[in-house]
């Protein structure tokens, strides 16, 4: 399994996070195998996702699609992001069992 761990911290409250519609959690499943789990924190400024793929050449080949634009909900997920002060880091990324 290959995992990805990114947080995004949201300035305050009145700022809601990005969420894909229904139709992107089903490409991504569909196309890759993805399972992804939310969790925000208690203070409700940082929400954690934490994506798994089956290997990393299946989730690298998600990151070449998004590059060439066949995935639209990663450039709509940056642009609201960096629109509303959303920063996103990167915490895990790596092979697990």
């Amino acid at each position: 399994m290959y995992k990805l761990v990114a947080t995004f911290t949201r300035p305050n409250l009145d700022i809601p996070f990005w969420k894909p519609s229904q139709e992107d959690k089903d490409r991504s499943f569909s196309n890759y195998g993805f399972t992804r789990t939310r969790e925000i924190s208690e203070d409700g400024l940082v929400l954690t996702i934490t994506t798994l793929a089956e290997s990393e050449e299946i989730f690298n080949r998600s990151v070449q699609d998004a590059r060439e634009g066949k995935l639209p909900s990663h450039s709509e997920r940056n642009a609201y992001n960096e629109a509303n002060g959303i920063v996103r880091k990167i915490t895990f990324k790596g092979t697990v069992d």
